[in-house]
């Protein structure tokens, strides 16, 4: 099963991957495939989530798709500060 969602935060797009990377990484053991200041890649676990920002007005539009990691991307999505 996948993935794709799309939400805002007011976090910039480096913060928001930052903050990716220490939930995704940190948390769950996935391992970083690739990053960038607005974009990143994790895999693990027979699945992978996919992470892209752009600047918004109010923070950053985040993109998120996933392929096994579907409960964890909704939580994560979930905890961005609005």
């Amino acid at each position: 099963m996948s993935l794709r969602l799309s939400t805002a935060t007011k976090l910039t797009p480096e913060q928001a991957i930052e903050r990716a990377a220490r939930y995704f990484e940190d948390e769950f053991g996935l391992a970083v495939a690739w990053r960038s200041p607005v974009s990143a890649r994790f895999e693990g676990g027979g699945g992978h989530v996919q992470v892209s920002t752009a600047a918004a007005p109010s923070g950053a539009e985040v993109e998120l798709e996933t392929m096994e990691w579907e409960i964890q991307v909704r939580q994560f999505a979930a905890d961005l500060p609005r």
